[in-house]
């Protein structure tokens, strides 16, 4: 008890006027907000434990006081607490503290008033996680009793019938009289909740839990909350290659609270390999990717790529920028689809001969020995990648070029289109892309900006080779956390 004491000294309290009124507001951490809002009988301090534990994970923690509870204002008529007011409390607070977009979490009554402000400014929340109150939608027929007039439900008409539409997971305990209101276990999971709250991504019932369950059981709430709206990277492998070529990133990023990804890419690993070198399009590998976030409940990434993983983060942030909130790419740059050029590869690449390329077993004899292994590459790394490759082959890899002529084909409908979501360019001083002649000049001289507008910055490592991620890893993490952390 007194190490708590000791750390809730860290907590900041300062008063905001908004809205006509006084709101005391703690708060501590930086980096992206979450706004916690209280219940009744409550306080911002029953979000005491929550607001240490992420800001400590790297989040800028804020709890107010509502109107008419702790060191806020309270306003004397009952006309001036319907939802309308509060959500117009918490827009007033959030443009107070120049905060654009929050991740919201409510309990209880802040639970009622984190619902309609959904409904009412989705523009201003992220993402919310909600306890123990489900959203019930106005119903334009039934007025509610008078005991319940701060509902404001002559006032919320407007809304009748619109359903909430950010990322939603919701709590509740399974001794929470809320949860054992008749009706409402059939509500919350027979798709009733799920119709009017479509982005519902996940329900959790914390079994011997009650109604206070963000002070019953602190750390395990903070872990729900955490693993929903940490922030998540999603890594693309090139060729000849793996998830595991991100292997330094994900555990660099997991340490700074990213939720970091990286699949293998179809026709690699442990993914499955379909046939035809016909199903290996662009358009099939964003498809995959995209189908992958949702699987996840993940609405957008920060994104990625080297290598061909790179080609696929371009045209994944061309077809789909709505999922990518950010994009570092790395070796290859962004080239626009040439509408007068149809093939840029021809005979092997395009061949519709699916087997592997063979070498007979006697040109090995005359192969000199390898060289010996850089320093950061390992036996234990050789091992992985030949295990992989040994089982597959690398067919698959090389039906992504057999597929060019198609996928030029297909991305027609995005010709001249710009890529416009924030890109940071790194590549390696001793890449063989950064001198296949024309590329400096394009990429130093304007034009991969014109195509890119949103190019932020170029990065280029010197004595640093294609497998930049691995060759540099530490580095190569900084430059991309550097790069995301502004967003």
């Amino acid at each position: 008890m007194p190490q708590l004491r000791e750390t809730m000294e860290k907590i900041e309290h300062t008063t905001i006027s908004t809205n006509g009124i006084n709101l005391h507001v703690a708060s501590i951490g930086s980096g992206p907000a979450i706004l916690f809002l209280h219940g009744f009988p409550d306080l911002w301090y029953s979000w005491r434990r929550q607001l240490l534990s992420l800001a400590d994970l790297g989040y800028r923690a804020i709890a107010p006081d509502l109107r008419g509870y702790g060191d806020s204002d309270s306003p004397p008529s009952h006309e001036s607490y319907t939802v309308l007011h509060v959500v117009g409390d918490l827009v007033g607070l959030l443009d107070s503290l120049g905060v654009d977009r929050v991740f919201l979490v409510g309990h209880d009554w802040g639970a009622i008033v984190a619902w309609w402000m959904c409904m009412i400014r989705p523009d201003r929340v992220k993402a919310l996680v909600n306890t123990s109150v489900v959203f019930n939608p106005r119903n334009p027929s039934v007025k509610p009793v008078d005991a319940f007039k701060a509902l404001s439900w002559e006032l919320t008409a407007p809304w009748a019938g619109l359903q909430i539409k950010v990322p939603v997971k919701f709590i509740v305990g399974d001794l929470d009289i809320t949860y054992n209101i008749p009706g409402t276990k059939e509500y919350i999971h027979e798709g009733g909740l799920k119709k009017h709250v479509p982005f519902l991504q996940e329900v959790v019932v914390m079994e011997g839990v009650g109604h206070f369950l963000q002070q019953e059981k602190p750390d395990e709430v903070t872990d729900h909350i955490y693993s929903f709206f940490s922030p998540v990277v999603l890594f693309l492998h090139g060729f000849p290659d793996l998830w595991y070529s991100w292997r330094h990133q994900l555990l660099s990023f997991a340490d700074l609270g990213y939720r970091a990804i990286a699949p293998d890419l179809r026709g690699y690993g442990d993914s499955d390999s379909p046939p035809s070198h016909e199903s290996y399009t662009l358009l099939h590998i964003v498809g995959d990717l995209v189908g992958l976030l949702d699987s996840l409940g993940v609405d957008q990434v920060f994104l990625v790529g080297h290598d061909w993983g790179a080609i696929i983060a371009w045209w994944m942030c061309m077809i789909r920028p709505d999922r990518v909130k950010a994009l570092v790419n790395m070796s290859v740059e962004f080239h626009p689809r040439n509408p007068s050029v149809k093939t840029l590869v021809n005979g092997f690449f395009t061949s519709h001969n699916t087997r592997p390329p063979c070498i007979p077993k006697s040109v090995f004899k005359y192969l000199p020995d390898p060289p010996a292994l850089p320093a950061w590459f390992t036996e234990q790394d050789v091992c992985f990648y030949a295990d992989k490759f040994s089982q597959k082959g690398f067919t698959g890899g090389l039906n992504y070029y057999r597929a060019m002529n198609l996928s030029w084909e297909l991305t027609a409908p995005w010709d001249g289109l710009q890529i416009k979501v924030p890109v940071k360019y790194i590549t390696g001083d001793l890449d063989p892309t950064y001198h296949i002649p024309g590329t400096k000049e394009y990429i130093h001289d304007g034009g991969l900006k014109k195509h890119v507008p949103f190019l932020q910055e170029v990065v280029v490592m010197e004595g640093v080779g294609h497998f930049l991620q691995q060759e540099k890893p530490k580095e190569i993490t900084d430059h991309i956390y550097g790069f995301f952390k502004k967003f």
